[in-house]
């Protein structure tokens, strides 16, 4: 074998006197653990990591998915303002027993939980059914807009006093 120049590469082998096929004593990964255990954990903390992954993602569609049927089905608007919960007391003429909202009936008389988007669309509908009732009577405008229904609401605990008559009752 010719004489190594200083720039050469030399081999850890050859440096320690030992047979160029001597392997080259193994790395620990960890003090206690031999090092397939350690693979094995990291393995076990890959698929760990990889199931949060699936679960959260499996979550974020599921929420995507529900937000679009609400918004579909017209229970939510995506406005926080008009999906907050407001209490509406639905009141009718004698002649219609409910009013529906996306197909959900509302009876006379009850006082519902709703978002605020519909209890305006039920206070609309009970609007037109008063006006259509005052108009069946013959009076003119401003006859229905004189029209009182003597409601009033108690600022202490929120009863109703004078309020409409249930439908049932």
């Amino acid at each position: 074998m010719p004489p190594k120049k200083p720039d050469d590469d030399i081999d850890a082998n050859d440096f320690l006197g030992l047979p160029a096929d001597a392997a080259a004593p193994e790395m620990r990964l960890h003090p206690i653990l031999t090092n397939a255990e350690v693979l094995e954990a990291q393995a076990k903390a890959r698929s760990k990591i990889d199931k949060e992954r699936r679960v959260n993602a499996m979550k974020e569609v599921e929420d995507r998915e529900t937000h679009r049927l609400r918004v579909e089905e017209g229970l939510t608007t995506g406005i926080s303002s008009e999906d907050e919960p407001v209490k509406f007391t639905v009141d009718l003429p004698e002649w219609a027993p409910w009013i529906a909202v996306n197909g959900e009936p509302y009876w006379h008389g009850y006082t519902y939980d709703v978002a605020r988007h519909i209890s305006r669309s039920l206070s609309e509908q009970s609007q037109r059914a008063w006006r259509a009732d005052d108009q069946t009577e013959g009076k003119s405008i401003a006859q229905q807009l004189q029209n009182k229904r003597h409601s009033v609401i108690n600022g202490r605990n929120g009863a109703i006093a004078n309020a409409p008559a249930r439908f049932d009752a």
